[in-house]
C-alpha cells in the first residue's frame, strides 16, 4: 500500500513535492520495523532532500524526519549520527512549536533515551524530566 501511495503521488503531485515526501518517509517507517535499515536510510534522506526544497529546513516535518534517521542511526549503534539529527530536530521544534508543545517533549523524551543507551544518564534524567513537565501539563 505505500508503495501504491508512492506512485499515486508521484503521478499527481511529481517528486518534488512534500506530499511525495511524507509517502517516503512512511516507507521508511515499514522499513525500520522490518530492519531494512540501508533502504529505510535511502528514503529518510530522499525525504529529507524535498522536504528541505518544499517545506525549508525550519519545518516541523522536515524535524520529524531528521527524529526518523536519528532512530535509524540509534537502532544501528551510530550514535554520534543520532545525537546530531536529535538535537537539530529539538531545536527546529524548539523554535516553530515552542517548548510547550507535545512533538517538542517527545524530542527530549527520544533525545533522553539516546543518553541514557550511552551512559550519559544525568542528560537523560534532565531530559526525562523536562518532557514529563511539559506533557503533565
Amino acid at each position: 500500500m505505500y508503495l501504491k501511495s508512492i506512485a499515486i503521488r508521484e503521478k499527481v503531485f511529481g517528486k518534488e513535492h512534500s506530499d511525495y515526501a511524507s509517502s517516503l518517509n512512511n516507507l521508511a517507517d515499514l522499513y525500520y520495523f522490518m530492519g531494512k535499515y540501508e533502504k529505510e536510510e535511502s528514503l529518510l534522506f530522499e525525504s529529507k532532500a524535498i522536504l528541505e526544497k518544499t517545506l525549508g529546513k525550519e519545518h516541523p516535518y522536515y524535524a520529524l524526519v531528521l527524529n526518523n534517521l536519528a532512530l535509524l542511526y540509534k537502532e544501528i549503534g551510530n550514535y554520534e549520527k543520532s545525537e546530531i539529527n536529535y538535537l537539530e530536530s529539538k531545536a527546529i521544534q524548539e523554535k516553530k512549536l515552542g517548548k510547550e508543545h507535545p512533538d517538542y517533549a517527545s524530542s527530549l523524551n527520544n533525545l533522553g533515551a539516546l543518553y541514557k543507551i550511552t551512559g550519559n544518564f544525568e542528560k537523560a534524567e534532565l531530559l526525562y524530566l523536562e518532557s514529563k513537565a511539559i506533557w503533565e501539563k
